[in-house]
């Protein structure tokens, strides 16, 4: 009987350390949403013939489309789009800035 209360306690305990937890992960999040509406971000694009396309000065690639099908790309330095595929005719870029900074 002893060891049946000892177990339901702590039962107790770990939901109610769970239902902290979860509500401290609902508030993070919700400051996190709510940061990300109120940023402003300026995106553009840009394309270019060959297998690379540079962002602008202080924008990241947020994304990448290849010609000829190439489904294969990667980001290299941190502002270029580089497809992989050989012979590209074309390669685009969606570049992004946080207004704020």
């Amino acid at each position: 009987m002893k060891l049946c209360v000892l177990a339901l306690l702590l039962l107790l305990g770990l939901v109610n350390a769970q239902d902290r937890t979860c509500n401290l992960d609902k508030a993070v999040k919700s400051s996190i949403n709510q940061y990300c509406q109120n940023t402003p971000l300026d995106c553009t694009y840009v394309r270019s013939q060959g297998s690379e396309s540079t962002c602008p000065s202080g924008y990241a690639p947020t994304g990448c489309s290849c010609g000829m099908g190439c489904g294969s790309w990667d980001i290299k330095e941190k502002s270029r789009c580089h497809c992989q595929c050989d012979k590209m005719d074309w390669t685009a870029a969606v570049c992004c800035r946080n207004k704020c900074q």
